[in-house]
């Protein structure tokens, strides 16, 4: 299921008591689209609709809905002048989609404009994956308007390829090409509208969409015409009748009035509201259109439905039949709002204060500030006086509001209370178990242990229940271990808490014992982290993961080691990598954690690298050992694996030959001497022959590349093409094997030249995401190297290329786009070459790319055109100059030209007879 995120849209008054209708959701992201919609919000209250599966606490990020609506209609204008809108309609015509629901769901909520409308984001799940959650919702803040800022930027300097990049339309690969991976990663897919409940584009506009609302009446479905909405049975499949209508499309809109009430529809018409029931052949209207708004029907004291409406400012509950069942006028006060029901009772204001109304009447006067539903506590959040208390499910009292804030304790432990600054706590009942009188008392309960309590006086402590003290206040931070388990039986360390001395970067931890009552790592590293290594007779082995700066490393090298559960050295803390991972900042801990104990798990040693560089092999009982000797000894038993941890190990002291060797029995082969005259000149015959079938395919492709390479002895390309083919029928998938022996048929190296061969390689490593191999088929298809010339083919892969990362597809890409422009209408030619200007520009900035000189000889070339989008005498002045400075002749030639034309406002002798003569050097 992942975590999920909710955006809501409401009015003012219903976004500040966490409420709002549903717009969009999402799972395990934060779409790009709903950044800018909340752009220039801040936090609020949090609509916990959603929220059953566990609470952070975080508020809710809220943003003004008419200038969100701005901002969309501002980037659908700039995507409709978008250099490849022309190619794409489907993005210009979602955008345009958009801005039509949006105003659609406003007009829904009596503003067209947006005007006294807000969003509301729920984030609460997704600040779950951050490890800080106190801190998402600002950071969410902060990245919505820093989005925002890029885009106006990027628009206002008609930077296409920073907008892109910045809606993240090739966050994917795809991209404009291939929209599917957009589509949920920038926030189309998720929308509440049935335009949108696809995972695709649509191919008709949102106008003359027509959608079955799954909520209407079983077997009927509404339709528009002339902009109006209408009713109608559904038309049987492949009878070729037409539907037969039941209300003709008369109404600005129609909507279910309830899962309980299937045979109820709510019509609109004028911004008001009626009733209408669907019967066997007719639909009939129950009550005609003076509602302001009304919700659906629910199910009272078990046969009663009714539904909460509003009539001309005022609430009441209406019948099924359209009638009152409790009209506005029997509140005394009258309603002004309700805030939503549970079971049968609903806050609802009523002269300036809040209190609890049922179907027959106020059950609770008016008297709080606000009132709200807490589903986590099932109980009434109360705010009288600027006090707050808790009243039951049926409204009964639970705890008096007397106190400045309040939180509810899971398993039944009791209400957490504040007055005047300092917190204590009440049982169940409301009476005092611990007196008013910490800075701070929050809920710390470990998997396994008893709930406890964090509390501050002037430093941070642990007590119980009881106020016992359990943890002295003694410490800045006290927290539990990060679960790290060797299999999924383990209970993990519950009973081992971090604590912290320190302010900041300061900051230094150990490790308290709950179960000892004792402190068994004193608070001296700078990162610490508790794991199950494994199991043994007296139970569970926990150690700890220790990480320290490096000394006179400049705080640039972190060190390592393994602390014993009583906080003895079992592993020094003098390594750099364990298992191939470093401790760049506290947060790698537990993987590295995982990653040894999963070594340790199978009674093998993990590989270590020290400060010095030198690899050690570290044991779960302590012992420390040099890998060379081992793994020799383990590869000459036959474990093919040491052999090439050997082969690596060897490489890394510069001892090529000897990898070659160990190479070669990691992949199950021993090499032999070639024939007499290699006897008799050394020579060794390194041709795949009788390999073994549990060869290591990663030693295949490095003997591979050794012998291609010449290391370690001469180049022997005909065994390294052999090694590489053999690679290919053992392990099918291996990318770079693909690559590399498609450009050994390619070029004859090893063997015959095989083009036929090269394409269906490079054809599956392309399918693999292989960025050179779209870069090689986009080749072939451009100058028909063992395949038919075809210009668009290559445009598709150069594309692809590019977007993976090959610098030198976004170069050819452009050049066949300028091809393709040159034999193209004049308007196709000009998005044509705008595209290609758009692919060039970025590449103009790599001062590392190797034709760098060429592409700013392009984009000068285009600036001198006659497409009025692109044309700049002094852009292209400046592109040829850069062009020019390294050496490219043709850049020289055009400035030359530029300076040398009487009618141009370039026109400068002094400059083209300088140029001239830099063109004369060049050519001698």
């Amino acid at each position: 299921m992942g975590n999920r995120a909710y955006l809501y849209l409401g009015t003012e008054e219903n976004v500040r008591h966490g409420g709002g209708s549903l717009f969009a959701e999402a799972n395990n992201l934060f779409p790009t689209l709903w950044r800018v919609l909340l752009a220039g919000g801040g936090p609020g209250a949090a609509n916990t609709d959603q929220r059953v599966f566990g609470d952070a606490g975080t508020p809710g990020l809220i943003a003004k809905a008419a200038p969100a609506f701005a901002r969309i209609d501002a980037i659908a204008a700039f995507v409709r002048r978008h250099p490849r809108a022309a190619r794409l309609p489907w993005l210009p015509m979602h955008f345009d989609a958009l801005t039509a629901c949006l105003r659609e769901r406003c007009t829904t909520l009596g503003a067209t404009d947006g005007t006294g409308l807000h969003f509301s984001a729920d984030l609460d799940e997704l600040s779950w994956l951050t490890g800080e959650p106190a801190h998402f919702i600002d950071e969410a803040r902060a990245d919505c308007d820093a989005l925002w800022d890029a885009l106006q930027t990027a628009m206002r300097e008609d930077d296409h390829a920073a907008f892109d990049a910045l809606l993240e339309l090739d966050a994917y690969g795809d991209g404009y090409a291939g929209p599917d991976a957009w589509w949920w990663q920038f926030g189309f897919g998720g929308i509440a509208h049935p335009y949108f409940d696809t995972d695709t584009p649509r191919e008709v506009a949102f106008d003359a969409f027509e959608a079955v609302d799954p909520f209407l009446h079983e077997g009927c479905e509404a339709f528009r015409q002339d902009g109006r909405w209408g009713l109608r049975r559904r038309a049987e499949a492949d009878t070729g009748a037409p539907a037969e209508v039941l209300m003709p499309a008369e109404w600005d809109a129609i909507e279910s009035a309830g899962n309980d009430a299937p045979d109820l529809l709510w019509v609109r018409r004028d911004r008001h509201w009626g009733l209408l029931r669907v019967e066997h052949d007719c639909a009939v209207l129950l009550r005609a259109p003076d509602l302001d708004a009304a919700w659906d029907f629910r199910t009272f004291d078990g046969d009663r439905l009714l539904a909460p409406a509003a009539w001309r400012g005022h609430w009441g509950l209406l019948g099924t039949d359209g009638v009152w069942h409790t009209a506005p006028e029997r509140y005394v006060p009258a309603i002004e709002e309700m805030t939503g029901f549970h079971a049968t009772v609903s806050p609802a204001l009523g002269g300036g204060r809040y209190g609890f109304v049922d179907a027959d009447g106020w059950r609770v006067p008016p008297q709080f500030e606000d009132a709200e539903w807490d589903p986590l506590t099932d109980a009434w959040r109360v705010v009288r006086d600027g006090r707050h208390g808790l009243l039951h499910a049926d409204t009964q009292p639970w705890i008096a509001p007397a106190w400045d804030a309040l939180q509810v304790l899971p398993q039944g432990a009791g209400v957490l209370v504040q007055r005047t600054g300092r917190w204590g706590l009440l049982d169940r009942d409301g009476h005092e178990r611990i007196a008013p009188r910490y800075r701070t008392l929050e809920p710390l309960a470990p998997a396994g242990q008893p709930l406890r309590l964090l509390a501050r006086e002037r430093a941070l402590g642990l007590i119980d229940l009881d106020g016992r003290v359990q943890v002295p206040f003694e410490y800045d931070s006290i927290e539990p271990f990060p679960a790290v388990r060797v299999r999924s039986s383990d209970d993990g360390c519950p009973h081992l808490l971090r604590i912290g001395r320190g302010r900041g970067r300061k900051r230094r931890y150990g490790a308290w014992d709950l179960r000892r009552g004792a402190e068994v790592v004193a608070c001296t590293h700078e990162a610490l982290c508790a794991f199950v290594a494994g199991r043994s007779a007296d139970g569970a082995d926990i150690v700890f993961l220790a990480q320290r700066p490096a000394p006179d490393a400049g705080g640039r090298m972190r060190l390592l080691g393994v602390l014993d559960a009583d906080g003895r050295e079992r592993h020094p803390i003098d390594f750099v990598e364990i298992e191939g991972q470093r401790a760049r900042n506290d947060a790698a801990l537990p993987a590295i954690a995982d990653a040894l104990a999963a070594r340790w798990r199978e009674d093998a040693p993990a590989v270590a690298v020290d400060a010095a560089g030198q690899r050690w092999r570290l044991h779960r009982d302590g012992r420390r050992e040099h890998p060379a000797n081992a793994l020799e000894a383990a590869a000459l038993a036959g474990d093919r694996r040491a052999a090439y941890q050997r082969a690596c190990l060897a490489l890394d002291a510069g001892d090529a030959a000897a990898a070659r060797e160990w190479c070669a029995r990691a992949a199950g082969f021993a090499p032999r001497t070639a024939g007499l005259l290699g006897r008799l000149r050394g020579r060794v015959d390194w041709t795949p022959r009788e390999v073994a079938d549990d060869g290591l395919p990663e030693a295949m492709h490095r003997l591979a590349r050794l012998l291609l390479d010449g290391e370690g002895g001469d180049p022997e390309p005909a065994a390294g093409r052999a090694w590489l083919e053999l690679l290919l029928q053992r392990a099918r998938n291996h990318r770079d094997a693909h690559v590399e022996l498609a450009d050994l048929y390619d070029e004859g190296i090893g063997g015959p030249q095989d083009l036929p061969g090269a394409l269906a390689l490079y054809r599956r490593a392309a399918l693999m995401n292989d960025a050179y191999a779209h870069y090689r088929l986009g080749w072939a298809c451009e100058h028909g190297r063992g395949t038919p010339r075809d210009p668009e083919a290559a445009l598709v892969h150069y594309c692809d290329a590019a977007r993976r990362g090959e610098t030198a597809g976004a170069h050819r890409a452009a050049l066949v786009l300028l091809e393709l422009a040159q034999h193209a209408a004049p308007d196709t030619a000009s998005p044509l070459r705008r595209e290609a200007y758009e692919w060039l520009r970025p590449l103009a900035d790599d001062t590392g790319y190797a034709w760098r000189a060429d592409v700013l000889r392009r984009l000068g070339e285009l600036h001198l055109g006659d497409d009025p989008h692109l044309r700049d005498v002094h852009a292209a002045e400046r592109r040829l100059r850069e062009a020019a400075e390294l050496d490219d002749a043709a850049a020289i030639d055009l400035l030359i030209a530029l300076h040398e034309d009487a009618t141009g406002d370039r026109h400068d002798p002094a400059q083209a007879a300088r140029w001239r003569e830099r063109r004369r050097a060049l050519a001698d």
